[in-house]
């Protein structure tokens, strides 16, 4: 029986380690992706509103996800007509479904949808007001979309007041600042937080 000492049986012992390693590498670096949870996006239509002239959409969103997720403006997080970032488009989705979430103006709404020729049947295909593209799923609004019920314009805002979606309100008092309710507001919502603003 031959004697090995303790510097070589050590030394083995750390041969037959890295060897380990070097198998289960591949491994762990490959566990985070596959765990790592895929979240969808889909926008959603809630309706839309006319108010002073100007038709307004709202819009919710659904994460599929666990966990809440960024959709970086551009192809992920696009509006169309136009590729404009509009005021308080979200960037940032919390899991689950979200409603009412925020209210963009459509200003192509007033546009007239293609009549069929003389003695055609078929419906026109609806010119679109405003489409939300999240990573290529898409929420339109034309006039198939249907209206949300709301309230005419509510005057000056009041914290007394409640308020419904696309109630919309002046604020400051001496100001030609407009605000439209994105959903439903009790009187100890503060204004500019619950609020969204168009000039």
């Amino acid at each position: 029986m031959k004697f090995r000492s303790p510097s070589f049986r050590a030394r083995r012992m750390g041969r037959m380690l890295l060897s380990v390693l070097v198998l289960l590498i591949p491994v762990l670096l490959l566990v985070p992706s596959l765990a790592q949870p895929v979240s969808t996006v889909i926008p959603l239509v809630h309706g839309v509103g006319k108010r002073a002239g100007r038709t307004f959409v709202v819009f919710g969103y659904i994460n599929t996800g666990p966990i809440a997720v960024t959709r970086s403006y551009g192809s992920a997080n696009g509006m169309s007509p136009g590729d404009d970032i509009l005021p308080n488009q979200p960037f940032f989705f919390l899991p689950g479904r979200r409603d009412f979430v925020w209210i963009a103006e459509a200003p192509h709404a007033p546009m007239v949808d293609p009549t069929p020729a003389p003695g055609a049947t078929a419906t026109p295909t609806p010119v679109p007001w405003l489409t939300w593209t999240l990573s290529q799923v898409r929420g339109t609004a034309d006039r198939t979309t249907a209206p949300i019920a709301g309230k005419v314009y509510r005057g000056v805002w009041s914290r007394s007041e409640s308020y419904n979606p696309l109630d919309f309100v002046r604020w400051p008092a001496d100001s030609n600042t407009f605000w439209v309710a994105a959903k439903a507001l009790t009187a100890q919502n503060p204004l500019r937080a619950c609020l969204h603003g168009f000039l």
